[in-house]
């Protein structure tokens, strides 16, 4: 996977997959509104973890309509998410020549792909409730950030790295 992905790197491949994750991005800021509606709901993806008592509070206040919105949402455009900032991100290690690392974006995006399992369940199940599944998807939400915190990290110290070196990206 590691030598599939420095020989498919380039800038423009990735400058295609950021236009992509901008335009993914865009259509979850169009869907969030007819989810949450007026309330103070909560997206639980884009929370650091939640109990079992906020996550059904929050769905309760999507409202059915909401909940409908929230299911086809992570079943389509959620699950394409993490595949494709996965490449993203692998491309962006390769191109900072932090290559030893690219397999963490796709770790990231498995443990984002078990949140998202675990919430179409959940959310498919409202409203009866699932505590063990309610912990596991608030674990891989937690672990999800934290992952991508390291990914950041990463980026920012290898970046630094070849500035203060004086060598160029790919």
């Amino acid at each position: 996977m590691q030598t599939y992905l420095i020989q498919q790197f380039t800038w423009r491949k990735t400058g295609l997959l950021f236009l992509v994750v901008i335009a993914i991005n865009l259509c979850f800021a169009f869907l969030t509104p007819k989810i949450v509606g007026a309330t103070d709901a909560h997206i639980p993806d884009i929370s650091f973890g939640y109990t079992q008592v906020q996550l059904y509070a929050w769905l309760e206040a999507f409202g059915e309509s909401g909940r409908q919105v929230y299911f086809y949402t992570t079943l389509l455009l959620d699950t394409l998410y993490p595949v494709v900032y996965a490449f993203l991100f692998a491309f962006l290690l390769v191109g900072v020549r932090a290559r030893s690392w690219v397999y963490l974006p796709f770790l990231i995006a498995f443990v984002d792909m078990s949140e998202n399992l675990c919430m179409l369940y959940l959310t498919a199940q409202y409203p009866i409730q699932y505590p063990n599944v309610v912990i596991w998807a608030s674990l891989s939400t937690q672990l999800k950030w934290l992952l991508l915190a390291l990914w950041a990290v990463v980026m920012a110290f290898q970046g630094l790295r070849l500035l203060l070196i004086g060598r160029s990206p790919n």
